[in-house]
């Protein structure tokens, strides 16, 4: 019960209204949050007989971090390495590089202006959201695919920025990927992602 109260408070981006003799503004806030708990919310909140509610599935969603190929959260890895040897490559190339993607990628926003930064994103979350046949209808289903929508939109302009070294159709393989396993696969089933 706790954890769904701090979960609706977090992201509600706002704090309470306080009688103006005790407190001047509202504070507010912008939270991204990422967690690599055991066990998802859901999971928690099933032990604790609790059943989590739509609003927090919102909120805070739960990826599965498994490719489902015995491989941990790789879906391929090279010929002859073990998940954790890819891991681990990956973490020295993070050390080296960590801290250059973002000032590089906020120079191009500052560079192409708010309107064709704002246009650009627009365009890129409306194909993800058609693309994935998202169209009004239930609430929490829109929310929730608009959360992974702006994931790929910023992707995608980061690939045409020349910030990543992919292409879109990676961004949206990757991003359309972790929105289907965040769903219920009884509801909306995904794609065959096996190569």
């Amino acid at each position: 019960m706790m954890a769904q109260n701090r979960i609706y408070t977090l992201g509600s981006g706002e704090g309470k209204q306080r009688h103006s003799g005790y407190q001047k503004a509202v504070l507010r806030w912008q939270l991204v949050m990422l967690s690599t708990g055991e066990f998802s919310l859901g999971q928690n909140a099933n032990a604790g007989n609790l059943s989590q509610l739509d609003g927090e599935r919102v909120r805070v969603v739960d990826v599965p971090a498994d490719a489902g190929r015995e491989q941990g959260i790789f879906d391929k890895i090279k010929k002859n390495e073990t998940p954790r040897q890819t891991a681990e490559q990956i973490q020295r190339q993070t050390d080296l590089y960590h801290g250059t993607a973002g000032p590089a990628f906020i120079s191009e926003l500052l560079e192409k202006g708010k309107e064709v930064v704002k246009q650009r994103l627009m365009e890129n979350i409306e194909l993800f959201m058609t693309s994935h046949n998202i169209t009004g209808g239930d609430g929490i289903t829109v929310r929730m695919a608009k959360r992974f929508a702006l994931a790929y939109a910023s992707g995608a302009l980061a690939v045409e920025y020349g910030i990543l070294p992919f292409k879109e159709e990676d961004i949206m393989k990757g991003i359309s990927r972790c929105y289907y396993d965040a769903c219920d696969p009884i509801v909306l089933p995904g794609p065959d992602f096996s190569d």
